[in-house]
């Protein structure tokens, strides 16, 4: 019985992802809402607390790259993508998804590559490689690429969870394995997929279809590039920002003996509980959440900074416009020194991070 039920609770949630993403946009949160509403009412299940550290960096790490997108930054790195792919366009089924891949590593969204896709497909039509063979792979390794960003939500998110359950697992240790495996995985994908289909030139469907001048003209005619902007300098200065953001955050997590660390307490494992009397049994647990010290059952220890807090402060900063130059080294400075302070009352992190977030804005439009 037990089973079944778990088996119609997983039906649930799969059934609610899929209508979700049926109709896209807003409707995946709102059904996926109402599978949450008959998972709870129906079948009596605690919710959980929402996973606000992961959305902190989802909106420091999206905005961060919008930003550079919307300064130009975004195109530069498309550029230097498009000519790696037309100076080797025989290869493009297995140079596309390298690109969209690291093109992911390092922005930390898959999102970014919608603009180098209809470039993939332009380059293989005029090769006379089916498109599908390099797109196919290529959107693949966008979205395996979150895997291996080091300032993914998804990576720091399965690092604090596994920290948490007592495992002692750094974000470098899961790029080392992540990255290789991903890398080689693709690249055994395009090569399933080289040969999938038809060569253009003896596919008879196609080559009917070129018969037709107006299909003829749509498939040939206009060509999907970027090539011809004009990236100013400031576009590739934002480029440079984002990439030394990412290089702290890299540093850091390599180096976490650099971090500014703060005392709290932990419970003691195998300590025995207070009996007070015959109806009051106090353990460690209780005392580490009434943050009190005892002797034999809590202890304090040296906690450092955790890495999804130092990803929310460096891509904060390094958002910032470079007239606004002076705010970002006494905001960042202001952050360091009173973080060790901060992070221990839980609830003023997340309002001291929004204040910041207002503070932005106000800057950003000033």
């Amino acid at each position: 019985m037990v089973t079944f039920t778990m088996i119609l609770q997983l039906c649930i949630v799969l059934g609610a992802l899929w209508v979700g993403s049926r109709f896209g946009s807003l409707a995946l949160g709102a059904i996926s809402g109402i599978g949450l509403a008959i998972l709870v009412f129906g079948f009596g299940l605690k919710p959980g607390t929402p996973p606000t550290d992961v959305i902190y960096i989802i909106i420091a790490a999206v905005t961060c790259a919008g930003i550079m997108q919307a300064s130009g930054g975004m195109d530069w790195l498309i550029q230097i993508a498009e000519r790696l792919l037309r100076k080797h366009p025989d290869r493009i089924t297995f140079l596309a998804p390298l690109t969209t891949f690291f093109l992911t590593v390092l922005v930390g969204t898959g999102h970014v590559v919608y603009t180098l896709m209809p470039i993939i497909c332009d380059i293989a039509l005029k090769k006379g490689i089916r498109p599908e063979r390099p797109c196919g792979v290529a959107s693949i390794a966008s979205q395996v690429g979150i895997t291996c960003s080091p300032i993914a939500a998804a990576v720091v998110a399965f690092v604090t969870i596994s920290n948490s359950n007592g495992f002692e697992i750094t974000i470098p240790r899961v790029l080392m394995i992540s990255i290789p495996a991903c890398v080689c995985g693709l690249m055994a994908a395009a090569a399933a997929s080289y040969r999938r289909g038809l060569d253009l030139d003896k596919d008879p469907e196609f080559q009917r279809k070129l018969q037709d001048p107006a299909q003829r003209d749509y498939i040939y005619g206009g060509g999907a590039t970027t090539l011809d902007k004009k990236i100013p300098q400031s576009a590739k200065n934002a480029v440079y920002i984002f990439l030394g953001a990412l290089g702290v955050i890299v540093f850091f997590a390599i180096f976490q003996n650099a971090l500014p660390t703060y005392d709290t307490l932990r419970a003691i494992k195998g300590s025995n509980p207070m009996v007070v009397n015959e109806d009051l049994t106090l353990t460690s647990e209780l005392f580490v959440k009434a943050k009190v010290h005892v002797s034999g059952m809590t202890e304090w220890y040296s906690k450092p900074l955790a890495m999804n807090i130092v990803i929310q402060i460096v891509m904060i900063s390094a958002r910032q416009p470079r007239r606004r130059l002076w705010v970002v080294l006494f905001g960042s400075l202001a952050w360091w020194l009173l973080l060790p302070s901060m992070v221990s009352p839980g609830w003023l992190t997340p309002i001291s991070l929004i204040i910041w977030e207002r503070c932005n804005l106000c800057w950003l439009t000033s």
